[in-house]
């Protein structure tokens, strides 16, 4: 019964994807919005960013969907794990965004028992899971301007 909650999730966000990063050069416009993985413990593998357009697409196909390579960074003593995926176009409106860390490269999200999510995933709005997948009510946040952050927590 779990395995048949998260198959929604499993199948979108590990279905091949194009990576979509870009760099902003100085004087050009910010992107329409920055998605940014945080709380990352590895450099291995990539991270996998699905964004949802509306509430009947929530978790099913996605409408943007992009791949990350993880970034590490030294802050005092400290290294700090982040990927990134910079939007340059995209509509204001209400989206929803799933993510999880493909530890080991291999394309999908690996599964413990019942079907829980044995890698590290995490959503908009730093939701959790309890008895199934969140609800768009829960991680939908609005995209309503130019240069906009979005940072999920992937635990």
């Amino acid at each position: 019964m779990i395995l048949k909650m998260f198959l929604p999730l499993i199948l979108v966000i590990a279905a091949p994807s194009t990576v979509l990063a870009g760099v902003t050069l100085a004087g050009a416009a910010p992107p329409a919005l920055t998605l940014r993985a945080t709380c990352l413990e590895t450099t291995q593998g990539e991270v996998r960013f699905a964004l949802f357009d509306s509430p009947d697409h929530h978790l099913g196909p996605a409408a943007r969907a992009s791949a990350a390579k993880v970034e590490e960074a030294a802050v005092g003593a400290k290294r700090i794990r982040t990927a990134t995926w910079l939007i340059d176009q995209l509509p204001h409106g209400d989206y929803s965004l799933a993510v999880y860390h493909d530890r080991n490269g291999n394309g999908r999200l690996d599964r413990k028992i019942f079907g829980l999510p044995a890698e590290p995933y995490g959503f908009s709005n730093d939701v959790r899971i309890r008895f199934g997948p969140p609800s768009w009510k829960a991680t939908r946040f609005v995209h309503d301007r130019q240069g906009q952050v979005i940072e999920v927590c992937v635990r």
